[in-house]
């Protein structure tokens, strides 16, 4: 074993830090749900309304419109300041693994040790810590820090940008059956144009754009890892050929460690049910290309 990644995450204080992060990315998911109900509620109850009781279609689009405020007023803002706090959370967790300096200027300062030991406190009472175990390829330990951090990066990059890359067609696939619904429906009840305004567009319009919101949200995170990806292969294969200086490699990893960083606060989480239905086959591929990037690497180096 050439570095202590491997041995360091599973100790109590790191496994702390990742079920701190995972908690306030759990309340995130919650408030996204809450965002969901309500957006889904104003777009069956425009339809419903003016089917039933068309005399109350204009109630019903007002519901819509204060959704969409309740949205970019209340909920949106919550969304984002858990969703930093769990992305810092989680950059202290990998920084210090990694032995990577802190950002401030990118990150701010450092989560309050206190927050994290709530957050923590909360997460174990739901749940056991048992898969944050090994957070990052125990292979990676086999190599030098300077390899082994960019082992664990590339892990991190390749399994984000698959997982939103599949979630982002359930958006695609909604919108257009809802699109298609509408429209249906319409013909079938020969609304007037105005009708159709106050009836279908107005209560369906904060469930569409939340779908196209969060479905762009997903391809860009998905962009930015692939990007990021193929920056930190750049480094890494040249590490192969030549010999770079190990403040080159740390160099390096923070400023894709950066990048890990923007990724995490400005991207939109992915339903745990998702993501434990894909993690088996996925830790496998991700478990195949850390291997195979450890293999190389001691071949490079002379390491048995």
């Amino acid at each position: 074993m050439l570095n202590d990644i491997s041995e360091r995450q599973t100790l109590p204080e790191y496994i702390d830090k990742i079920a701190a992060s995972s908690q306030a990315y759990g309340i995130v998911k919650s408030i996204a749900r809450l965002q969901s109900l309500l957006v889904i509620s104003a777009a069956i109850l425009g339809p419903s309304v003016a089917f039933a009781y068309p005399d109350a279609k204009g109630w019903a689009a007002l519901y819509a419109v204060a959704v969409l405020l309740l949205d970019g007023v209340f909920i949106d803002p919550a969304i984002k300041r858990y969703q930093e706090l769990g992305a810092r959370i989680q950059e202290e967790f990998d920084t210090d693994l990694f032995r990577i300096p802190w950002n401030s200027h990118r990150c701010h300062s450092r989560p309050d040790p206190e927050v994290i030991n709530h957050l923590a406190a909360k997460f174990k009472k739901k749940e056991t810590t048992d898969r944050l175990m090994n957070w990052y390829p125990v292979s990676a330990s086999e190599l030098p820090i300077e390899y082994g951090r960019l082992v664990c990066q590339r892990a991190n990059m390749r399994w984000d940008a698959a997982l939103r890359r599949y979630y982002s067609v359930f958006f695609i696939v909604i919108l257009v059956l809802m699109v298609i619904g509408a429209a249906a429906l319409a013909m079938y009840l020969k609304w007037e144009a105005s009708h159709i305004v106050i009836s279908l567009v107005l209560p369906l319009l904060p469930a569409g754009l939340k779908l196209l919101r969060e479905c762009q949200k997903h391809q860009d995170s998905a962009t930015v890892s692939e990007r990021t990806k193929s920056i930190l292969e750049s480094i890494w294969y040249r590490g192969l050929k030549e010999t770079v200086p190990t403040e080159l490699f740390l160099e390096e990893s923070r400023r894709l460690q950066d990048e890990l960083f923007d990724r995490r606060k400005c991207s939109p989480t992915v339903p745990q049910r998702l993501y434990l239905w894909l993690r088996d086959e996925y830790e496998r591929d991700m478990q195949f290309g850390s291997e195979k990037m450890v293999k190389d690497a001691k071949a490079k180096l002379g390491i048995n």
